[in-house]
């Protein structure tokens, strides 16, 4: 599935700190590319690609942040944030970080700091129920001690998406709900014995109707041309290309041409790089009502 159509970031995205640092994760470090989306020739659309450390390398994700469990419960992602870290809530309650908080992590359903005290004469806890912790362990606190059978609670985080390890253009493998599965980001190219680039490439029409074509090359057709098309002393020329395999250009001569035969000419297989696509778009104009 081929992940092309991305927008480089140049901006900052205020994303919420992580409530703790889960080291099974690849750790998200700054924003590369925003996916652009909204067309129906693309079905790789409102994606994000992040560079990471732990390891090095790069993660594309539908989301802005790892999703946060507590336990095996999905808290998704944040639905606020409190001195720059991340509420995560559902319908039970949220999980919070304070800074004034004598516990680092707090799952409360009420965004305040709990209270609770202890009656004596009733012997037990009086006041709110929550569990709180240091780190990835919440422990139950107030009147969840009175029963005695709260057990603590686990943090996780899960990035559902595409790792790769190493520079960013490239085939990605799927972690998380997406683990089994690939994506690649960037162009394919071919390369010619001098190291010539054949970079595929989009011209899209206002409709944003895509049509394939080769940097280096000439598309008559459903084949790819190198050379004078139709010229006396020949050219070459191919069908579409296969990615990850090398490209072979049959050399041709128009009928009677008495020019020499040449060698075909053989492109071997590059990888992936930036890609140079572009859209013709429309301009338009709108009413303003004053």
């Amino acid at each position: 599935m081929p992940l092309r159509n991305f927008f480089k970031f140049t901006g900052k995205l205020a994303i919420p700190a992580m409530l703790f640092q889960d080291n099974s994760i690849p750790k998200l470090e700054s924003l590369e590319y925003v996916a652009w989306g909204g067309f129906h020739w693309m079905d790789d659309t409102n994606l994000y690609l992040f560079k990471t450390s732990n390891p090095e390398g790069y993660v594309i994700s539908a989301n802005p942040t790892p999703d946060l469990y507590v336990d095996d419960v999905k808290y998704g992602q944040p639905i606020g944030a409190i001195g720059g870290f991340g509420v995560y809530g559902i319908f039970s309650g949220e999980v919070f970080r304070s800074a004034t908080w004598p516990y680092d992590i707090t799952l409360f359903s009420g965004l305040r700091h709990p209270y609770a005290h202890y009656d004596e004469d009733a012997g037990q806890w009086v006041g709110d129920f929550w569990f709180s912790g240091v780190g990835a362990t919440l422990e139950p606190r107030g009147t969840a001690l009175n029963s005695g059978t709260e057990q603590s609670k686990t943090l996780s985080c899960k990035i559902h998406g595409y790792q790769r390890v190493g520079d960013k253009y490239g085939i990605y493998d799927g972690i998380g709900d997406k683990a089994g599965s690939t994506m690649t980001f960037g162009e394919p190219y071919w390369e010619d014995d001098a190291g010539k680039r054949f970079i595929r490439y989009f011209e899209f029409s206002a409709t944003f109707e895509a049509a394939m074509h080769i940097l280096g090359t000439r598309r008559i057709g459903a084949k790819f041309v190198i050379g004078n098309h139709g010229g006396e002393s020949g050219w070459w020329e191919a069908s579409g290309p296969v990615e990850q395999s090398s490209w072979t250009f049959a050399f041709t001569l128009p009928p009677g041409s008495d020019a020499p035969t040449q060698p075909d000419k053989t492109l071997r297989w590059g990888g992936w790089c930036e890609g140079i696509s572009k859209v013709k778009g429309g301009m338009f104009q709108e009413a303003v009502v004053v």
